[in-house]
C-alpha cells in the first residue's frame, strides 16, 4: 500500500482512474493546487472513482457521498468541499483487447 496525491479539477463532478483504494485520506493545497491524497494498493486493476466538489453557499445535491475535506483557492476567496461517492466506486474498468 502507498499514498499518492491526485489533482482535483475545479468542476462539479469528476472521476479518477485509480488502483484499488484502501482509504481516501484528505484534500489539501499542494504547490498552489488542490490534491486529494489516497492510500491505494498498487498492481491492482484500475477502477473509476467518482468525486463531487461543492462550493460554499451552493445547494448540495441529494447524493454527494462521504466528506473528504475542505480547501480554499484564490487567497481564500473561493472555498470548496470535496466528497467521495463510495457507492459509485469499485467498478473495474474493462481491459481493451488488443487489435489483431
Amino acid at each position: 500500500m502507498k499514498i499518492y496525491n491526485y489533482g482535483v479539477p475545479i468542476t462539479d463532478e469528476f472521476t479518477l482512474l485509480l488502483p484499488h483504494v484502501v482509504k481516501v485520506l484528505t484534500v489539501q493545497m499542494h504547490k498552489g493546487k488542490p490534491y486529494v491524497f489516497i492510500a491505494v494498493l498498487e498492481d491492482t486493476p484500475a477502477r473509476q472513482m467518482k468525486f463531487t466538489l461543492i462550493p460554499t453557499g451552493r445547494d448540495m445535491p441529494d447524493i454527494y457521498g462521504s466528506y473528504v475535506g475542505t480547501f480554499q483557492i484564490n487567497d481564500g476567496d473561493q472555498v470548496f468541499h470535496l466528497f467521495h461517492d463510495w457507492q459509485s466506486d469499485c467498478r473495474e474498468v474493462p481491459e481493451l483487447e488488443a487489435a489483431e
